[in-house]
């Protein structure tokens, strides 16, 4: 069955049709992508990121995850994770009063095509729950994507019955210091996905 994330899918509305392929093959054999472009490779400082809000936003644990950060044995994991950990602290996200939930996961199909979505951030800010995505690249976020992963997020949750107002759904990103949201989802992203939801089902099975 095949089966991608809310931001791969963001992220492959905006590609050609080559690299949409490289793209579905990345979903498909994760273990191939290169592992800078994934989530787990910023696993620590993610970890910090949350434990931070965890506690009531105590530094401490800041600097918890930059010792921690230290002793990764590979150089480039170690500056990278640390290199996320400082933009943090210098981003607006840093300053606000978020309170961190239990990360949720969503799936919603269309055909056989399956889209996960999970946030890197569950949160509650004035008694009001925040889904954040975050961008831990060493490279400015498309704006466009940002907003494509918003627009499918909302409705990834509409279908498993769960009403959020969309602009509570952000992408913050960690390169800029630029947050990301939207007022209103377009019908033509919703289209797109549908559209692109019979490419992927023919696509799959030859990767």
């Amino acid at each position: 069955m095949p089966s991608l994330t809310v931001r791969a899918m963001a992220e492959m509305l905006r590609q050609p049709a080559y690299a949409q392929a490289r793209i579905l093959a990345d979903q498909k054999y994760p273990k191939q992508e290169p592992q800078v472009f994934r989530t787990p490779y910023y696993q620590q400082a993610l970890t910090g990121i949350r434990n931070f809000y965890r506690s009531g936003r105590n530094s401490s644990q800041i600097s918890a995850a930059l010792s921690k950060i230290e002793g990764l044995g590979q150089e480039t994991r170690r500056l990278n994770n640390g290199r996320v950990i400082t933009s943090f602290q210098k981003s607006p996200l840093f300053d606000r009063a978020l309170s961190l939930q239990k990360v949720p996961h969503w799936k919603s199909s269309l055909g056989t095509v399956e889209f996960r979505l999970s946030p890197d951030l569950n949160v509650t800010e004035d008694d009001e729950n925040r889904l954040l995505f975050l961008n831990f690249r060493n490279a400015k976020l498309d704006p466009e994507v940002a907003k494509l992963t918003s627009e499918i997020s909302h409705w990834v949750l509409e279908t498993n019955g769960i009403k959020m107002p969309i602009d509570h759904i952000e992408y913050v990103d960690l390169f800029t210091g630029e947050i990301y949201s939207v007022k209103k989802r377009r019908a033509a992203t919703t289209k797109a996905v549908i559209e692109s939801a019979k490419i992927i089902e023919a696509l799959w099975p030859t990767l």
